[in-house]
């Protein structure tokens, strides 16, 4: 990962404090853990591994090793394996760092170990590989560096193998200078990703990985919490291949410190990035402590017979007839680590109840829920080792420990947490006897797509499903029955008791215990299932099932709300005014389309189920006709609302939504603002974004393609804009303002386009190259989603933009493979796509946006006609584009009033410095091209330049003062408008401007002057100050001549700024004048000819009388009494031509004269 995360935001052109509401990141499992002690490791005399003598989380190390390789480096001052099986080899000085107890392989810069190629060879790649270090990062000064903990791989992403690498950014959502360990397995779009957060830098910690080849899983763990994943599952979830990665296990030598590169060759390295002038700089390479290299394959089986013993020896301690010290807490927590898996449940369960009992009675419940405002967070990396301990215990039976052969041996264990989430039951719920539901065990694929969770060829039963709910509920620790119908047996099917299925081990705190759900597969008529924290009753359904209706049997549980608009079996609103009475801690609505699981406590009184799901079943239409996929769906999308949010940073989607209590309003869920209840609540769309989120989610979620510039993030913000046009009757403008974060109409979008760098020079809409960030353009910005709405609007509806992706899903119902993610298609395929389903062509409106066909696919386009409305659209965009500076710092004052965030600053600083009338033209010029292209118009001819009039200004109380021009002219005949503007002339400062004024004049108030000029009323003496006027037509920006004018305070005279020059000629004796003056304001002049005449003229004809040698002498007076005198001597002779005496002159402050005569012309040119 060569860019920072922080890098990547700006890249997408937003400030940090946008960056927690951005969605970008619920894509990917990211975890947030703290860290383990900042201590050192040493060598018990029991073998056993510790740090400060407290045993460190090394999950094999209980066990007997039955691996074929057993390999543990402990760098005592030495490199050498305990086992003696493989040497390693140490590229760098050999050093080790001191502390009380024991060393540790110090490795500054740019040293690193290869592990012997004979080990990866030696790997049982049928069985599995366990791989585990501890690390330090002792530099906390470094930002924006990484260091490669353990890899097989290089950094090229589509190169197969494993890597573990620590970043230490500035992310705006964690501390400054805090760690986070990327895991990495796999190539390119088949990696397997997961990232802990939240790692302190100058601390000891612990990674592992551990590939489970047989049963095709792999476990990340950091500091001993550990995240599983299917191996056979990519990083969205979609099936793969692992071979390739298992393969290339045997053909690459392991190296800690460094990633792979072939022998010989250094490999290249990542450096503390610093920007110094505008120029990113490398600095150094992070040092970097290694300890205890642990590698085992195959890992060692686990001991129930441990297990047993430890938790046996903990419980004594918790109820004090036993004592431990730390260190022996510490290892009795490892042991049970090591050999949970594998293990038999029913082989420990009665001392795991007692353990369990006497951690809630010393210690309470460690997750703890006040008054849901998502605040009460604990985290796991404070608890102490015995904590740790319950916590891991209840972690494992949830997600593997509890099946339908043990479930009964759970009988009356419960976690104490339970009673804060998912809740305690009231007292009096009644136990039902023999009840019955009944689900549609259906779950059949769509041919021509897919949708998150959902998979062309799932590689288990669970891997892409779908979830029904019973309405019943679970109470915590006690078993219910389950009894179906023979024929379901091995069917595939699932019962899930809590519908909160999300696993909060990966975040660094939460507020609820981290697993609370647990799934059994039906394998008999009739089973028990147990929770130890109660929960909702499901029926998971497997994609591929095609069942029909089926009953379950429920024996035990207690009765919740569940309203039905499925068809054919409609709950009635008076069967509602009972059911919603119901004890159960979680009630659910569903229709064919939507379901909702909500707490019962909000929705008691709530008596509108049936309008929240027939909205709901309208968004969910609205959805398909702008995909162009048929109204009936293959499965009803999911909310159901949990405590907090299983992912960092980010908004949650998925199937289903799992946001947190901060999804409440103040009366719960039925006014929340993340929440299915906000289609019943005409709240301010455009103050609160959440709702417009939840939509953006759900774009996400339904894979549609979009065009290949990085506008994923932008074009599933289009369902939103449709639903508020058509579910609440916003205009376009108004849909497109609160579809996303940027609050604009199409003007505004089309404007914030336009400006930049690429619109103005004619190239498509991509990444700006103005900047070093080069910005995405697109990315969660209006401007990328805007012609979609345009779409709708110049079509009369949003079944146009549906008609397009028909096409594509008509494409992937025929070709059987669609596509398994958001997926995106080129210019000229979506261009030729959409003209072909309108029958016009879709580049003579999207080329405006940015979207350009290539030559071939333009020629190919030239056979349709341009589209019905498209010309318009365009037209009015290129008629509201800035012009001058000023227009775009209106534009910008405006937006940003909004938010920081409306604009991206790193284009928008610069931008607002160089804009001028030469960017405005640029606009119009790109315009005119798009305009001859597409719609055969030419441009029009320049209007003329506008002339300024008023040279000089000088204003009193209650007077007003008039600036004029000259009206330019249009060829065409077209009417103009005027932009006027006065700018200091020493600073450049616009001290007043008007933008697009009829008429040629603008009028100041005396008030309104005095405010724009109030930093020249204490000077004595007048200012020099710079006019200038622009106008256009729709294809070109005309700026007049600048002129000087004096402004001058009360009765100040400004002198000496006037240059008094005359050039002559004679015949005979008549010599024709011509004033040569220089000044910044109009002037008047008086000739004295030397034989007693005169003349006002500025160019006068005199005929002297006789013949002599005449002085002539000029005077110049300016408009605020500025004057200058000069002299020159003429011979008049019948019989010679007297040229100037170029030696004659005078008058006035010729030094000053020359600077603003040079002034003038530099200004002028």
């Amino acid at each position: 990962m060569k860019h920072s995360i922080e890098n990547f935001f700006q890249n997408l052109g937003l400030r940090k404090s946008l960056l927690p509401l951005i969605s970008f990141f619920a894509l990917i499992p990211y975890a947030a853990v703290a860290h383990g002690p900042a201590t050192k490791y040493n060598q018990a005399q029991d073998g056993v591994i510790k740090k400060n003598n407290k045993v460190v989380a090394h999950p094999q190390v209980a066990s007997k090793t039955l691996a074929t390789i057993d390999s543990n480096y402990r760098f005592e001052n030495d490199l050498s394996d305990e086992s003696s099986q493989y040497a390693l080899t140490l590229h760098g000085d050999e050093s080790y760092l001191q502390s009380e107890n024991g060393m540790g392989l110090n490795m500054p810069g740019k040293r690193w170990i290869d592990l012997p190629l004979q080990l990866s060879q030696d790997i049982d790649r049928d069985q599995s590989f366990y791989i585990s270090v501890d690390f330090m990062i002792p530099n906390t000064g470094i930002d924006e560096s990484a260091r490669v903990i353990v890899s097989n791989k290089t950094w090229d992403y589509s190169e197969p193998g494993f890597k573990v690498t620590a970043y230490n950014e500035k992310i705006e959502w964690q501390a400054e200078g805090m760690l986070f360990v990327d895991f990495n397995i796999g190539v390119g779009d088949t990696e397997i990703a997961a990232r802990f957060y939240d790692i302190p830098m100058d601390e000891w910690h612990t990674v592992s990985v551990d590939v489970d080849f047989a049963e095709e899983v792999v476990s990340f763990g950091m500091n001993g919490r550990i995240y599983q994943q299917s191996l056979t599952a990519n990083i969205n979830g979609n099936t793969i291949d692992p071979s390739l990665f298992i393969d290339w296990l045997a053909t690459r030598k392991i190296r800690v410190g460094a990633h792979y590169s072939p022998d010989g060759e250094t490999p290249p390295w990542h450096y503390e990035s610093e920007i110094d002038g505008g120029v990113n700089t490398t600095v150094t390479v992070a040092d970097f402590v290694v300890d205890n290299l642990i590698i085992q394959s195959p890992k060692p089986p686990g001991d129930a017979n441990i297990v047993r013993a430890a938790l046996v020896s903990l419980t004594e301690h918790l109820q004090g007839t036993a004592t431990l010290s730390e260190a022996d807490q510490e290892q009795l927590l490892v042991s049970i680590r090591a050999n949970l898996e594998g293990t038999n449940f029913a082989d420990f369960s009665s001392e795991a109840k007692a353990f369990i009992d006497a951690h809630a009675q010393s210690n309470g419940s460690l997750y703890v829920i006040i008054n849901r405002d998502n605040t009460d967070y604990s985290r796991y990396d404070d608890f102490t080792a015995i904590s740790k301990a319950y916590v891991d215990l209840g972690v494992w039976m949830m997600k593997s420990g509890l099946t339908p052969a043990n479930a009964s041996a759970a009988e009356n264990i419960t976690f104490t947490e339970h009673s804060y989430f998912p809740g305690q039951l009231p007292n009096n719920a009644a136990r039902i006897e023999n009840g019955s539901a009944e689900v549609l065990a259906q779950y059949v694929l769509d041919p021509g797509y897919l949708m998150g969770g959902m998979q062309l060829n799932p590689n288990s039963e669970l891997t892409s499903y779908v979830y029904r709910p019973t309405g019943f509920y679970a109470p915590a620790g006690e078993t219910v029955t389950i009894t179906v119908d023979p024929a379901l047996v091995d069917s595939g099917l699932h019962i899930r008791v809590g519908g909160q299925h999300e696993n909060h081990t990966l975040i660094s705190s939460t507020n609820r215990f981290p697993l609370i759900s647990v799934d059994y597969r039906i394998e008999a008529a009739e089973f028990d299932v147990i929770n130890p924290f109660g929960g909702g009753i499901y029926v998971l359904v497997p994609q591929g099932t095609d069942l029909g209706w089926i009953d379950i049997g429920i024996n035990n549980a207690v009765r919740a709300p569940y309203f039905s608009t499925k068809t054919g079996r409609e709950t009635s609103l008076v069967e509602w005014n009972t059911i919603k009475q119901y004890p159960g801690l979680f009630a659910e609505f569903e229709s064919d389309k939507f379901v909702i699981t909500v707490p019962t406590s909000d929705i008691q009184n709530f008596d509108q189920p049936d309008v929240l799901l027939e909205k709901w079943d309208q968004i969910m239409d609205i959805f398909q006709v702008l995909h162009g996929r048929p109204l009936e769906r293959v499965r009803a999308e999911g909310y159901m609302l949990d405590s907090a949010s299983a992912v960092v940073g980010s908004y949650p989607g998925g199937y289903p939504v799992t946001p947190g209590f901060w999804a409440e309003g103040s009366n719960g869920i039925t006014d929340g603002n993340y929440s299915p209840f906000g289609v019943l609540n005409s709240g301010d769309w455009a103050g609160g974004e959440e709702f417009a989120i939840m939509l953006h989610e759900l774009g996400h979620h339904h894979y549609g393609r979009f065009i290949n510039v990085g506008e994923q993030e932008s074009f599933v913000n289009v369902p939103g804009a449709a639903v508020f046009n058509e579910l609440f009757g916003l205009d376009y403008d108004e849909a497109l303002a609160v579809s996303g974060y940027q609050k604009f109409s199409r003007a505004d979008a089309a404007i914030d386009w336009m400006v930049t760098h690429n619109f103005r020079n004619g190239n498509p809409i991509g990444m700006d190259p103005t900047t070093d960030f080069e910005p995405i353009e697109t990315s969660y910005q209006a401007r990328g989603h805007a012609k979609f709405v345009d779409l709708a609007d110049i079509f009369g509806g949003w079944e146009a933009i549906g008609t397009i992706y028909e096409k594509f899903y008509v494409q992937d119902t025929l070709s059987g493979t669609p596509a398994d993610t958001q997926y995106g298609v080129s210019h000229d395929e979506f261009l030729l796509t959409g003209s072909d389903a309108l029958q016009c062509n879709l580049a003579s409106l999207f080329h405006f946006w940015g979207i350009h066909p290539s030559t071939d696919t333009a020629n190919q386009l030239s056979a349709y006609p341009a589209c019905d409305g498209a010309l318009e659209r365009v037209t009015s965009y290129l008629d509201q584009a800035p012009r001058t500076n000023e227009d775009l710092t209106l534009f910008h004052e405006e937006k940003t009033a909004l938010g920081e965030n409306q604009l991206k600053f790193q284009i928008y600083d610069q931008l607002l410095e160089d804009f001028d009338h030469s960017y405005g033209q640029q606009i119009r010029d790109a315009g005119a091209a798009i305009l001859e292209t597409y719609f055969g118009v030419q441009a029009d001819q320049a209007p003329s330049a506008p002339v300024l009039q008023t040279a000089s200004f000088n204003h009193k109380s209650s007077q007003t003062t008039e600036f004029s021009w000259s009206p330019a002219v249009d060829p065409e005949g077209h009417n103009l408008k005027y932009s006027w503007r006065l700018v200091d002339a020493s600073t450049g400062t616009v001290l007043l401007f008007k933008s697009w004024l009829e008429g040629s004049s603008v009028t100041f108030n005396s008030t309104e002057l005095s405010q724009a000029l109030n930093s020249y009323e204490n000077l004595d003496s007048s200012t020099t100050l710079i006019q200038e006027v622009t106008t256009s037509d729709l294809f070109t920006v005309v700026k007049s001549e600048q002129l000087e004018s004096i402004y001058r305070k009360g009765n100040a005279v400004l002198r000496g700024e006037v240059l008094a020059d005359f050039d002559y000629s004679v015949s005979s004796k008549t010599v024709n004048f011509s004033e040569q003056a220089v000044s910044a304001n109009p002037r008047s002049y008086s000739w004295d000819f030397g034989d007693g005449n005169t003349s006002t003229q500025s160019n006068p004809s005199h005929t002297f009388a006789d013949d002599g040698t005449y002085t002539v002498t000029l005077t110049v007076n300016d408009e605020l009494d500025g004057s200058a005198t000069t002299t020159k001597t003429i011979t008049i002779d019948a019989e010679t031509q007297t040229q100037p005496d170029e030696s004659d002159g005078g008058g006035g402050s010729f030094g000053a004269w020359m600077l603003l005569a040079g002034l003038l012309f530099f200004r002028r040119r």
